[in-house]
């Protein structure tokens, strides 16, 4: 059986009623800020945990509730299922607690939060005709004091209580993410270590008993003699000589003495854990919080395996282990080592909840794991990317491709509230820092993240926002900024192959021409794109048909007289240079024919000087750019990107040098239309 689902009403950011699908296993709940994954861990908390004596306050009540005429009522129900591992035990545990009888059988847990109806009365005339929001709240908080907590079992409608015998069967484990993991597991009384060893001690007598009882008798021998020699000593003998001259002895027949045996349990309590480091044992408490960290977990996940294993104790029926952010003190390779290990061998909790924001965390783990949190106006909305691909090949192979590509830099599209999907290093590079020139840190202020993908396989990634497949997917904006690309094709050619946008149509007697990628028509078709290629969630973005080409193309057409993107890397800069000055003399014109005349414009033939004349120097300047940067794109962009930056600093006049001016920068429409989208402006 498992905890197949949760439903939320009134508790915290939850105001409506809201379900949480989970898997048998694993669960791993992801999310921004404030969008609800600490609730959940307590509202499971609240259910299965009954040795948490913490009681709600007024904080736990959602405060954005329209009608508090009657007092509010936080409302928690855990869905039960079974499940193809079930055992006997399973089922006579939930016995008492079934809504649905045939297979696969479903029973219900409901945490209540409610005021006693005999409070209701005072509490409406203290409300009275109160309007005001904060005020009513003010007023309810005088009454949580009466408010009771009842869990149900089955139908709450029933009114019957769970019983506490049988919640107890719950082994309910939880981690915060302030953790002491070091106070936890250092000492023998600790109950979590001490139970363990108290374990490991019973399997060790039961595997060698004859040795185990002569080891028991030298003990209590050693002990007997210790006793002996303490009240024989010296020292011990001084004690009853003060209490005879006293009086404490009264006539020395109340001396003071010294009794008991070394138990077993005094030497689990005193026993310490240890970490031996190039044969020297050093304490838990001068090891990194990290390490501590995985040690108290592997403890808990031990202790977990005995009792799983141990089939004849029924005193834990379902372990559950619930740790928020596993990342805390672990290095990148720790947290995607440790996560890894509990995807592929969740087996000693029967249900493991984590919530994150570690990217390395969720790189480990495969989609159907996942469950996004998102808050959208007040509303905590509920995706689990793993429902977008269905059984058929291409959605497989869909499926197949985001979980192996899904590492720690594009997991950002999971945990983002807005995506720029982009085709190159230098989109990825320099939209972010385009995107500061629309407004300052927007990327970083609307949570929105640029994630590079293969030109090809947008389609993969699109399929987990699209909002014509289902309701459960990402609902986050998302757009992809796509190269134009036109391309021609001659009668003996067997494919299409690239071409500048001057080219286009050029000569249709002897080329077939194609105005745009096939990317983007595909993409139109296969999302339901609308005629400004957008729906719900997604937008495809690229540069007018007919006019761009390529990402480099495009800003170098729409920045042709800006010398910021002329940089060290760019091959033949100064030719660039050339082609950037207003006044030309003879020599620099005939410069400029000869650089022309490199480019194979109209299949080979002598270009015409169309390029020259004044309103045809952008295209100019952008073909040759284009040329200039296609084998070194990444290092260009990157000092591209360097002196954006610093241009940026001159128009905020934070650069002390005020001789230098601003130079303005012109985005591409597509390009600031890409990143208007994604941040939701």
């Amino acid at each position: 059986m498992f905890i197949s689902s949760l439903t939320i009403e009134n508790f915290r950011g939850f105001k409506n009623k809201t379900n949480i699908e989970f898997n048998e296993g694993l669960n791993v709940i992801i999310g921004e800020n404030n969008a609800g994954k600490t609730t959940v861990l307590k509202a499971l908390q609240l259910i299965f945990d009954i040795n948490n004596n913490s009681r709600l306050s007024i904080d736990d009540i959602n405060k954005d509730i329209d009608d508090l005429n009657n007092p509010p009522e936080i409302t928690i129900t855990a869905t039960i299922k079974s499940s193809k591992s079930d055992r006997d035990i399973d089922k006579a545990l939930v016995a008492s607690w079934l809504t649905k009888l045939e297979s696969p059988w479903e029973a219900q847990l409901t945490y209540q939060f409610f005021l006693p109806e005999e409070h209701w009365e005072d509490y409406k005339k203290e409300l009275g005709t109160t309007t005001d929001k904060r005020l009513a709240y003010a007023k309810l908080e005088k009454f949580i004091p009466f408010y009771k907590t009842k869990i149900f079992g089955g139908n709450p409608n029933a009114n019957i209580v769970a019983e506490r015998e049988w919640l107890s069967k719950f082994n309910f484990q939880f981690l915060g993410p302030l953790r002491d993991a070091e106070s936890e597991i250092y000492s023998g009384k600790n109950p979590l270590l001490k139970k363990f060893l108290r374990k490991a001690l019973i399997e060790y007598q039961k595997d060698k008993p004859e040795k185990c009882e002569k080891n028991k008798k030298e003990l209590k021998n050693i002990s007997e003699n210790l006793v002996n020699e303490v009240n024989e000593s010296k020292q011990f003998k001084s004690l009853i000589a003060f209490a005879n001259e006293t009086g404490a002895s009264f006539n020395n027949k109340s001396n003071p003495n010294v009794r008991g045996l070394f138990e077993e349990e005094d030497i689990i309590d005193s026993l310490k854990l240890l970490i031996k480091k190039n044969n020297f044992d050093i304490p838990i408490t001068l090891n990194g919080l990290g390490y501590n960290n995985l040690l108290y977990i592997s403890l808990i996940l031990a202790n977990f395996d005995d009792e799983l294993k141990n089939k004849e104790s029924n005193s834990t029926i379902f372990p559950l282990l619930l740790i928020e952010e596993p990342e805390a003190h672990l290095h990148p390779a720790l947290q995607y080592n440790f996560m890894n290990y509990i995807y592929k061998n969740h087996k000693e909790a029967r249900q493991i909840f984590i919530t994150t924001h570690s990217t390395h965390i969720t790189s480990a783990v495969g989609l159907d794991y996942i469950i996004c949190l998102s808050e959208n106006n007040g509303e905590i909305t509920i995706a689990r990317p793993g429902l977008a691909f269905s059984e058929t090949d291409e959605d497989k192979k869909s499926k197949k491709y985001i979980e192996r590509y899904l590492d720690a830099t594009k997991s950002n599209l999971l945990f983002s509230k807005g995506v720029i999907l982009v085709e190159g290093l230098t989109e990825q590079i320099l939209v972010p820092c385009l995107a500061d020139y629309i407004e300052d840190s927007i990327l970083e202020k609307t949570l929105t993240s640029v994630i590079r993908v293969d030109g090809s396989c947008f389609k993969h990634f699109l399929k987990l926002f699209n909002p014509s497949k289902n309701n459960t997917l990402l609902t986050k904006k998302v757009s992809c900024i796509l190269d134009t690309d036109p391309s021609k094709k001659g009668e003996k050619e067997y494919q299409y192959k690239s071409c500048l946008p001057f080219e286009f149509g050029i000569d249709s007697e002897k080329y077939e021409y194609r105005a745009c990628s096939p990317v983007i028509t595909n993409l139109k078709r296969d999302f339901n794109l609308d005629e400004n290629y957008e729906n719900k969630n997604i937008k495809v973005c690229f540069s007018q048909i007919g006019i761009g080409k390529t990402f480099e193309y495009d800003f170098a057409l729409k920045n042709a007289s800006n010398d910021l993107l002329i940089v060290e890397s760019c091959s033949n800069k100064d030719k660039l240079s050339l082609l950037q000055k207003t006044d030309l003399t003879d020599d620099e014109k005939s410069d400029i024919n000869a650089l022309i005349g490199k480019f194979e414009f109209n299949d080979g033939k002598e270009p015409e000087h169309w390029l020259l004349k004044a309103d045809k120097k952008e295209e100019c300047f952008a073909c040759y750019y284009l040329n200039c940067v296609k084998d070194n794109k990444g290092e260009v962009a990157f000092d591209i990107g360097v002196k954006l930056r610093e241009n940026l600093q001159y128009k905020n006049n934070e650069n002390p040098d005020k001789k230098v001016k601003y130079k303005e920068i012109t985005i591409p429409k597509h390009i600031e239309d890409a990143i208007k989208w994604a941040c939701r402006k």
